[in-house]
């Protein structure tokens, strides 16, 4: 079966989001304190991260359209139905992502009151799981639109 023009986007998509996961996670394993290394590593290195995210997957799109045969961009229900699909996966695990990172966060202000308790979540530790939430969500966004091109809708 020939991927259409959108499927083979949302496989960009993917691969993009993958990237950016695995790169930050390697990156992150081999600087010295992992994540409790100091933030001013990280946040120029996570703006470096999505910039670069943002061109690949641009260059990558416009390859897609330069190499395609049939470069229709324009959806029909059936991509508009699968968009929806994974826009609602995505957006249910970055809301439920979202409320663990922050209750966490409350909890670690909580602990701080207590002499002695284990500190749950540190700012480093804030900052590294909402740039994974963001990242997530579009990981299973781009996974479920592709399981649906591939499976197709019933």
């Amino acid at each position: 079966m020939a991927m259409s023009y959108q499927e083979r986007n949302n496989w960009i998509e993917l691969l993009v989001a993958l990237w950016a996961i695995g790169y930050y996670g390697v990156t992150l394993l081999s600087v010295e304190g992992g994540l409790g290394a100091d933030l001013s590593y990280f946040l120029p290195f996570l703006v470096k991260v999505i910039v670069v995210s943002i061109v690949l997957g641009i260059v990558l799109a416009i390859l897609n359209r330069v190499l395609s045969k049939d470069a229709n961009d324009a959806k029909d229900e059936m991509d508009k139905a699968i968009d929806m699909r994974g826009f609602r996966n995505a957006y249910w695990v970055m809301s439920g992502a979202l409320m663990v990172v922050i209750f966490a966060g409350l909890a670690n202000e909580r602990m701080l009151e207590v002499e002695g308790a284990p500190q749950i979540a540190t700012t480093n530790l804030l900052i590294h799981s909402i740039f994974m939430v963001a990242a997530l969500s579009g990981l299973v966004q781009s996974a479920t639109q592709v399981f649906y091109y591939r499976r197709g809708l019933l």
